[in-house]
Parts: C-alpha cells; sequence; structure tokens
C-alpha cells in the first residue's frame, strides 16, 4: 500500500463518514461528503461523494479454535465526527496507515458484563455468544533517523452475538453482485 498522498490527508479532513473495510486481506478506508440538501434543491442529480485510500489490514482472533475470519467492517459518522476530526489533523502526507482488526477480545470484560446472579448454564451460554470485536487504526510516520513513530486510534469496540451485525465476519460463503 502507498503512503497517504497530499489528496488523502485533504479527503480525510473534509469528508463527513468514514467507513473502514477489511475485505480478503485488504484494507480499504472509504470517505463519503454528504451533498447538502440546498445542493439537492438545486440539483436532483446531486450525488454524495466516495474517495477510498487503500492500507494495510489485518485481523487477529484471539482464544482457541477461532475461524479465518475474512471480513470486517466499521462505520463512524457524525456522531463521532470530533474523533475523526482529531485523528484526521494528526495525520500527514507520507503517513502509512494500517487496520488492526481484534476478534473476540474481551478477556473478563464479558465475563462482568454478565453478572453474578446468573446460574452457571446461563453464564456459560451468554459468554460463549457474545463477541467483542475492536478496530485500531495505526499510522507509521517515517523519519530521516532511526525507527518510525507509530501514532495508534481506537476507532471502534463492538459487543455483539456471532450473527451478521457482528463487526469481523468469518464468512462461509460469497454472494456475487452483478
Amino acid at each position: 500500500m502507498k503512503p497517504l498522498s497530499k489528496q488523502d490527508v485533504n479527503a480525510l479532513r473534509k469528508c463527513d463518514d468514514w467507513y473502514f473495510h477489511h475485505i480478503d486481506g485488504e484494507g480499504i478506508i472509504t470517505l463519503v461528503k454528504h451533498a447538502t440538501w440546498e445542493d439537492k434543491q438545486r440539483d436532483p442529480f446531486v450525488e454524495d461523494k466516495k474517495y477510498e485510500i487503500k492500507v494495510h489490514s489485518r485481523i487477529h482472533a484471539y482464544g482457541k479454535g477461532q475461524p479465518n475470519y475474512e471480513q470486517a467492517h466499521c462505520y463512524y459518522g457524525p456522531y463521532s465526527l470530533a474523533q475523526l476530526q482529531t485523528i484526521a489533523r494528526v495525520l500527514k502526507e507520507g503517513d502509512d496507515l494500517e487496520l488492526r482488526w481484534s476478534a473476540n477480545c474481551g478477556s473478563n470484560l464479558l465475563k462482568h458484563a454478565v453478572g453474578d446472579n446468573m446460574v452457571e448454564n446461563d453464564y456459560q451460554y451468554c459468554f460463549q455468544r457474545l463477541y467483542l470485536d475492536m478496530l485500531e487504526l495505526h499510522a507509521f510516520r517515517p523519519r530521516k533517523r532511526g525507527e518510525a513513530v507509530q501514532y495508534c486510534f481506537l476507532i471502534g469496540e463492538q459487543v455483539s452475538s456471532d450473527n451478521t451485525a457482528r463487526m469481523i465476519r468469518h464468512v462461509e460463503y460469497r454472494i456475487n453482485v452483478a
């Protein structure tokens, strides 16, 4: 993957929504700039604009017997805009980005969330069916001398069942879209 270009950094700073994807070993950050209501009133054919940045991406699965996760998706928009604007201001041209997805990284967090009042069978049932997935964005800034400086940003965490709403998914089949 290429380091961030000046145009990439400009897009990061001007966009409204960020979408993060890991598909078949490749990371993609999709940035969306929405057409305003006023623009749509003047021209009904005005559309949202999309911009993609290809980045390094890897998924780490915690626990024994974890499947090979092939896809991951995460969306962040207006409700986290301040955080994203801060990240965009820190990133510079030449930075190398990597998405690090952590599947099932709940440790004792989910055990405590379940609580002490559950009987053993209920506890095991709940703990085995809840998963904590996490996404971090790592930026590596090259230096003239020495190792690159690394910045780490927590993008999101999600607790969910192992279903299609999960952030990181094992894909057993593919749907071809024509």
